[in-house]
């Protein structure tokens, strides 16, 4: 590795290259996305990460030779960017526009304010904005805030640049298993995040509403037993509890299962956010691979989902009976579902990268 970092300082940056940055070790998902768009508009690509992303593994489907990963140690990477040789990039691209571990005693400090040593590349610096109350007003101005959903933008002055990255690398679309239906829930078991002990109250309902099987994973960083905890004796077998994993792990999982839980509730008000002022990586994951959710009507529209492409409901025999439908579909329906997934995920990417080019 020190090797490689070697090189790149030696090595002059090739033309038309856009650096994208990532400081925190969070947000790492959303990176492959944004490569795809910058090199389906005729852009190599460099990314900078801080070598304790290693471990995640997010670019194991990601197989393209005008992508370069350089990864530096932490309290390198204010040194990196203030290199004279950044000037060389056509633009820069931060993946977040706040440092979430507190650098200089400053808590959610801006990573333009943490870089001030940054030098600039030929054209612009671009921040992905995930927070929208905490959106800077000046950048905003200036053009260079990303966000990852079309929210309604009343609020702000100027809208920002709407590019959604939902692209993992080379994803297959992979149809529904005969034998048993597949359920996945990714993501941290907590109430502001998901409501899933509205699934809990309703799983024997929806165990007694059909004689065929089931199985819901769950991939999250909340403690296995903690989460064991939250399940009845009598409702483990329906359950596959399988920790953290990284992302090649996770992309794997996905594979193999056929339905989304996001579990959104319209009565939690900490789930307002998911259509206003943020978005979930569940649903880059929904797009990407292709798996149709069980969504409530409130979150659905927003993020273009509808009875064509999923599953929605309001009230929690609603629930139950999708849930049943959707253990009970037939490869051939599902595919008719799956197809129109495909073609939402399509029409998003298209979207965002005629944005993204307008932007630029």
């Amino acid at each position: 590795m020190i090797f490689k970092t070697l090189k790149y300082f030696i090595t002059p940056i090739k033309k038309h290259t856009v650096l994208i940055a990532e400081p925190n070790v969070c947000h790492f998902e959303v990176i492959p996305g944004y490569i795809k768009y910058f090199r389906d508009l005729g852009f190599n690509v460099n990314v900078l990460l801080s070598n304790s992303t290693k471990k995640y593994k997010i670019f194991e489907l990601i197989n393209d030779k005008g992508v370069e990963v350089i990864t530096v140690k932490d309290k390198y990477l204010k040194l990196f960017l203030s290199m004279n040789k950044n000037k060389e990039y056509e633009y820069i691209l931060f993946t977040s526009h706040l440092l979430f571990v507190p650098k200089n005693g400053k808590p959610k400090q801006s990573v333009l304010e943490y870089f001030d040593d940054m030098v600039e590349p030929q054209k612009k610096v671009f921040i992905v904005e995930h927070r929208l109350e905490e959106i800077n007003q000046e950048l905003l101005k200036e053009n260079r805030v990303i966000v990852l959903a079309d929210f309604k933008y009343d609020f702000l002055e100027t809208k920002p640049i709407v590019v959604n990255p939902h692209y993992f690398g080379d994803v297959k679309i992979i149809p529904k298993s005969d034998e048993q239906s597949k359920f996945i829930i990714v993501g941290e078991i907590a109430g502001a995040r998901r409501n899933f002990w509205f699934l809990i109250d309703n799983m024997k309902d929806i165990i007694n509403s059909t004689k065929k099987d089931f199985k819901i994973s769950i991939v999250s960083k909340t403690p296995v037993e903690e989460i064991k905890k939250m399940i009845p004796q009598d409702l483990r077998n329906y359950f596959e509890l399988c920790g953290a994993l990284n992302y090649n792990e996770l992309f794997k999982k996905m594979g193999e299962n056929d339905y989304f839980l996001p579990l959104l509730d319209n009565r939690m008000t900490e789930h307002e956010r998911y259509i206003t002022i943020g978005t979930s990586g569940s649903f880059q994951l929904i797009y990407g691979f292709a798996k149709p959710c069980l969504i409530h009507t409130k979150f659905a529209g927003l993020h273009g989902f509808n009875n064509d492409n999923s599953f929605l409901y309001n009230t929690r025999e609603e629930f139950v009976d999708k849930m049943k439908q959707a253990i009970e579909l037939s490869g051939k329906d599902y595919k008719i579902i799956q197809d129109n997934l495909v073609k939402l995920k399509n029409e998003i990417y298209d979207k965002s990268l005629n944005n993204l080019k307008n932007a630029l």
